[in-house]
């Protein structure tokens, strides 16, 4: 599949901010014109608990090659992204961990508000659960020096318990 189905469009909230050398929004039409692909990806949340599920959303790299990712102009140098929630949850993610991710906005052959209660996820083999952001807000990109620490970029949500739908959360430190 390449293109989205009719009943399946991603839904954003908000368009999604774009930061690099300057600032560009990313919004649903967008979205809609670029390639779809499904993929299966699993989540290992903080807890250890593992869940294998079949996402369908934009290949992350997709959305770099965007007339908004070329106006947020992405420095050659970036070595992480930072993908942040409307809730203020933030990962950081070395760029080699988002080549196969996707911005998914289907799980296991639903639309995600309709399985989950969110808009969208970023979701990526290998990348921990607590990194999978949900209602994906802004893509920053950022040049880390080599043996600065990435999680001290971050903020991280951890859910209580294991449904995607509770509300509880607590924020887990960087260590």
């Amino acid at each position: 599949m390449t293109h989205h189905d009719a009943d399946s469009r991603p839904s954003l909230v908000a368009p999604i901010q774009l930061v690099g050398e300057k600032s560009a929004t990313l919004d649903g039409e967008t979205l809609d014109e670029l390639p779809v692909e499904e993929r299966t990806i699993e989540v290992v949340c903080s807890t250890g608990d593992r869940y294998t599920d079949r996402w369908k959303g934009v290949p992350f790299f997709e959305l770099l090659e965007t007339e908004a990712a070329t106006t947020a102009s992405f420095p050659p140098e970036t070595t992480h992204f930072l993908v942040e929630s409307e809730d203020g949850q933030r990962g950081c993610i070395a760029i080699e961990d988002t080549f196969d991710a996707l911005l998914a906005f289907g799980r296991n052959g639903q639309p995600l508000p309709e399985a989950a209660g969110y808009t969208s996820r970023f979701v990526a083999p290998d990348v921990l659960g607590p990194r999978t952001v949900k209602n994906v807000a802004s893509i920053e990109g950022k040049k880390l020096d080599p043996g600065e620490d990435p999680e001290s970029y971050e903020r991280l949500l951890e859910m209580e318990g294991t449904d995607d739908e509770s509300e509880d959360t607590a924020e887990v430190e960087p260590t």
